[in-house]
Formats: C-alpha cells, sequence, structure tokens
C-alpha cells in the first residue's frame, strides 16, 4: 500500500470512529431546535463557550445561584467503574482545562456503527478506540465524563476535574453522559437506560443541576446526536417527573 493510501485509509477510520463528538450530521428528531445545517467548525480543546459566557445566574434566575455549586466534590459516584479499569493511556494534562462550576449536563450516543455486546471486554475496547479517536482530534482524553453501557454499567470517562470536549462551545460546566451505541441505528437496552436515568437523577442531586439544564447534545448544536430512540428517551424522561 502506497505512503498517500495509508494515510487516506487512516483518516478515514479516524472520522469514522469520532463519532458523537464530531457533530457529523443533523436529522429531525423530536425537541431539537435545529431544523437543518451542518456544524464544519473544527473542534478544539481550548474553545471558549461563545453561548453562555461566564454563566452568572442572578436571584431572579428559575436557576438561581443559591443552589448552584460552588465547591464541587470531586470524587468518584459510587458504582461507577474507573477509568483505571480501561484506559490503555493517561489524559494529556498539556490539552486540558480545568472544570469550571458545574450547572448542565448533556447525554450523548457515541454515534458510530451499532454495539449490541454487553461484554466487559468488548466494552473496554470500545472505550479506548473512542479515547484514541478524541486524542486524534487533538482531545486530551475521552471527551465525555461518563459512559452507560449496553448491560447498565457506568464507566468513568474524562475525570470530573477536567472540562469536557462534547459539546462545541458549550463544553464548560457541562458534564457529559454517553451511552454506547448509536441510537439512530438501534434503540438502547433497558438496562442501559434505567442506569442512564438513575446517574443523570444522581449528578443532578450531586452537583445541584435543575431539569431545564438537562440536554441532549442536539438540543445545543447541529447534530443527531443522541439518535432517534435516545432523543424520545430524553424528551419523555424531563417530562415524567422522575428527575424532579
Amino acid at each position: 500500500m502506497s505512503e498517500f493510501s495509508r494515510r487516506s485509509f487512516l483518516l478515514l477510520g479516524l472520522a469514522f470512529l469520532t463519532g458523537c463528538a464530531g457533530e457529523q450530521s443533523v436529522s429531525s428528531l423530536p425537541g431539537t431546535p435545529w431544523a437543518s445545517g451542518r456544524d464544519r467548525n473544527h473542534d478544539s480543546e481550548h474553545e471558549a463557550d461563545h453561548t453562555i459566557p461566564n454563566y452568572q445566574p442572578t436571584t431572579s434566575d428559575p436557576h438561581n445561584t443559591s443552589k448552584l455549586n460552588t465547591v464541587p466534590p470531586y470524587g468518584l459516584p459510587t458504582g461507577v467503574i474507573p477509568r483505571s479499569r480501561w484506559a490503555t493511556g493517561n489524559p494529556i494534562q498539556s490539552r486540558l482545562n480545568p472544570m469550571t462550576r458545574i450547572y448542565r449536563i448533556t447525554v450523548h450516543h457515541d454515534g458510530m456503527d451499532a454495539f449490541w455486546s454487553s461484554g466487559v471486554s468488548d466494552t473496554k475496547a470500545r472505550l479506548d478506540n473512542i479515547r484514541k479517536a478524541h486524542l486524534g482530534r487533538n482531545f486530551g482524553d475521552i471527551g465525555y465524563h461518563y459512559i452507560v453501557d449496553r448491560a447498565g454499567r457506568v464507566w468513568e470517562g474524562r475525570p470530573i476535574v477536567y472540562q469536557g470536549a462534547h459539546v462545541k462551545y458549550h463544553n464548560p460546566g457541562n458534564i457529559g453522559v454517553m451511552c454506547l451505541g448509536n441510537f439512530d441505528l438501534q434503540s438502547p437496552t433497558n438496562l442501559q437506560l434505567a442506569a442512564l436515568n438513575q446517574h443523570v437523577a444522581l449528578l443532578m442531586r450531586r452537583w445541584r443541576v435543575p431539569v431545564p439544564l438537562i440536554f441532549t447534545h442536539q438540543e445545543l448544536r447541529p447534530t443527531a446526536c443522541p439518535g432517534h430512540s435516545m432523543q424520545q428517551h430524553m424528551v419523555m424522561l424531563r417530562r415524567s417527573g422522575f428527575l424532579a
């Protein structure tokens, strides 16, 4: 294989593996404000949040400052599998920003090919492939803070002490929770949905995040993520009162 062909093959593989973080496509999904269009901007670890700069709620804000965290509890939540159990490399700290005050949560799918396995070894391999693809985009680590697998296990991704890289221009103060699979091609499992519901509720209590600040990726940026079936689930979950 020529050097040109080898390079082209590797670049195609990287684009495929990038998945959700690449904001690759847009589809008509319930609850999205995006009717059409595509984000062609390059993702970066170091871009500022231009949409909600230095978010400072006031006493008239429904998310008022008295209920927002000021001293973050950075310990790993009970039951979450630590990053050391799956990652084959450490975060690249020179590419990372410290996490700012947390006030929102965004839900994703990985957006690659359909993923059907609930096995531990397959899950670890999938996570590390995503991490390596994100490193190839000049990220400092996998872009998400937590990942929910098909068996309902919750894995630590990027340590919460670092700002995520999962929604361009919306990463400061934003916890990224990703579910393994492509939910335009398949549906999440019942175990996966139950674990996602419980984990998001846990994060909301821990960080005092209100329901109006629980988003899906497509609600903040023009993308198909988190896929049709997960978007429907999140719309219904927020209406259900479970997260209240």
